[in-house]
C-alpha cells in the first residue's frame, strides 16, 4: 500500500473535520468549456465514506507506540473531468457524464496530535492532497508534506548499515534492526525512465552500485526494518510518498487488526514510530561520526572490491566447467507438436509475472494541478 502524510494547517482541530464528515459528506461542483461555439459542462462529484473497522464521523483514541492519539477513518472518493478534447463523440455531441470524468478514491486516518492535525491517506503524495482539497475545501499551501527530510544519504547510511552491521542496532537505547535490504529504485540520467532491482543480497549491492558509478540517483530503497516484536517491509523514498506490504507484517501490536484498518493502522506506526526513529539514528550516527562522507566513499570502495571477488568467483567456476558437445539435431525425437498438453500447462504454471502497482507520480501531479484549478 501506498501511503502519504501530510500536516494540515488551515484546520484548527480534528472536530472540524468531524462536522465536515458529518454534515457535508456528499458535494457536487461542474467544469465548463467551450469547443468551438458551444460551451459545455461536465458535472463532478465528492463523496465521503465509512471504512470498515472505524466509525464514521466518530473520534477514536488510539495508543500508537505508548503515544495517545485521537483520530478518525474515512474514505474520499472525487471525480475530475476529463481534458475537453475527449468530451465531444465523432458525431459533435456531448459524450454521457459517466464518459468525461477520471475518478479517484483513497482511505484516511485523520489524526490530531499535539494540536496539530494530520492525514495520513493510502495513495501518493500528491492524490493525497488533491482528495484532501476536494473533500475539505483546503488550499495546497495549507497542506504540508510530512517527508521526515529523507535524503540520499539517508538511503544510502541504511544500505551500509545492513551491509556491514546487520546484527547491530541501529540506536543505543533501542532494538531497531534492517533485517533485509529487498531492492532499490533508481532514476536514470533522461530523468524519465525509473529502474528497480529486485532480491536481496548481491543482486541489491550490483545494481545500486551501478548507480554510484554513473551518477544516478538513487530515489528509494526496500528495507524490511525490525522495532522490538514488531517487523514489517517498508519502502523509503524521496518524495513523500511511502510504502508498506500488510502480507508482511511479524508481530504482536497489530496481529488482531484485519483489512484496510490495519493496513492504515500499520502506516500510521510506520509513520509515527519507525521512519521517526531511522532519522534520529542517522543524525546520531552522524554526530558520533560513524557516518560521514569519508565513510561512504570507504564504504563504496570496499563494494566494489566485493563485486570484484564475485565477478572473479564466477569466471572460475565457468572456467572448470567442460564445454557441452555439439548437439546432432537429426537425432532430435520430439517436436512442438508432440509436446503434451501437461508440459505445455506446467510450463505456464511456473511462469511467474509479477504486476507493476507502483502509483504513476507524473500523473498524480497532474491531478494535484487539476485540484488547483477546480
Amino acid at each position: 500500500m501506498n501511503f502519504a502524510v501530510v500536516k494540515i494547517e488551515g484546520v484548527s482541530s480534528l472536530e472540524s473535520i468531524l462536522t465536515i464528515i458529518r454534515e457535508s459528506p456528499n458535494k457536487t461542483s461542474e467544469t465548463t468549456s467551450t469547443i468551438g461555439e458551444a460551451t459545455y459542462k461536465v458535472d463532478l462529484a465528492t463523496n465521503l465514506f465509512g471504512i470498515e473497522g472505524f466509525n464514521i464521523g466518530m473520534t477514536e483514541n488510539l495508543q500508537v507506540d505508548g503515544n495517545p492519539i485521537s483520530c478518525t477513518g474515512v474514505s474520499i472518493y472525487t471525480e475530475r473531468a476529463k481534458r475537453p478534447e475527449y468530451w465531444l463523440q465523432s458525431t459533435g455531441q456531448l459524450k454521457a457524464n459517466i464518459d468525461l470524468i477520471n475518478s479517484f478514491q483513497a482511505d484516511f486516518i485523520i489524526y490530531e496530535l499535539n494540536s496539530n492535525v494530520y492525514a495520513l491517506g493510502s495513495a501518493g503524495i500528491n492524490r493525497v492532497k488533491a482528495l484532501l482539497k476536494d473533500a475539505f475545501e483546503l488550499q495546497s499551501d495549507e497542506m504540508i508534506t510530512e517527508d521526515f527530510k529523507i535524503s540520499e544519504d539517508i538511503l544510502y547510511w541504511i544500505f551500509k548499515r545492513f551491509i556491514d552491521t546487520p546484527a547491530e542496532s541501529l540506536l543505543n537505547d533501542e532494538q531497531l534492526h534492517v533485517t533485509s535490504l529487498e531492492s532499490y529504485v533508481g532514476k536514470t540520467r533522461d530523468k524519465v525512465n525509473a529502474m528497480r532491482g529486485e532480491g536481496d543480497g548481491i543482486s541489491v549491492i550490483l545494481g545500486t552500485l551501478a548507480f554510484l558509478f554513473n551518477n544516478e540517483e538513487l530515489k528509494s530503497i526496500r528495507p524490511t526494518i525490525q522495532y522490538g516484536n514488531e517487523k514489517l517491509l517498508i519502502e523509503i523514498g524521496l518524495t513523500g510518498t511511502f510504502k508498506l506490504w500488510g502480507n508482511s507484517y511479524r508481530g504482536r501490536e497489530y496481529r488482531q487488526q484485519e483489512g484496510k484498518r490495519k493496513e492504515l493502522m500499520l502506516a500510521l506506526y510506520v509513520n509515527l514510530v519507525i521512519i521517526p526513529l531511522l532519522v534520529r539514528s542517522y543524525h546520531e550516527n552522524l554526530k558520533n561520526e560513524t557516518w560521514s562522507k569519508h565513510l561512504k566513499i570507504d564504504f563504496i570502495k570496499r563494494l566494489g572490491e566485493r563485486i570484484t571477488r564475485e565477478v572473479a568467483s564466477v569466471l572460475d567456476r565457468i572456467e572448470k566447467v567442460p564445454e557441452n558437445p555439439p548437439v546432432d539435431f537429426g537425432e532430435l525425437k520430439h517436436t512442438q507438436s508432440e509436446l503434451a498438453l501437461d508440459d505445455v500447462r506446467e510450463l505456464i504454471d511456473d511462469e511467474e509475472i509479477l504486476p507493476i502497482d507502483d502509483e504513476s507520480e507524473e500523473s498524480d501531479k497532474n491531478l494535484l494541478d487539476d485540484a488547483d484549478k477546480r
